[in-house]
């Protein structure tokens, strides 16, 4: 996965809270235009979290 496909998971997952929060979410997650298989997503999340803990060599998980 690139940072354009990563950008793009984010991007579908923020428009995916904006409905959600402006009470436009039917929450039928598979028809959606928003949703993401699960597996993309999380694998996603993770390479992002990654890269930031990469870029910031002095943040870790424990940190929160």
């Amino acid at each position: 996965m690139n940072i354009k496909e990563m950008v793009y998971v984010l991007d579908k997952e923020k428009e995916c809270i904006q409905r959600r929060s402006d009470g436009k979410c039917k929450f039928d997650c598979r028809h959606c235009e928003c949703g993401i298989e699960p597996s993309c997503l999380l694998d996603a999340f993770e390479r992002i979290i990654n890269l930031v803990f990469h870029v910031d060599k002095n943040s870790t998980r424990k940190d929160f």
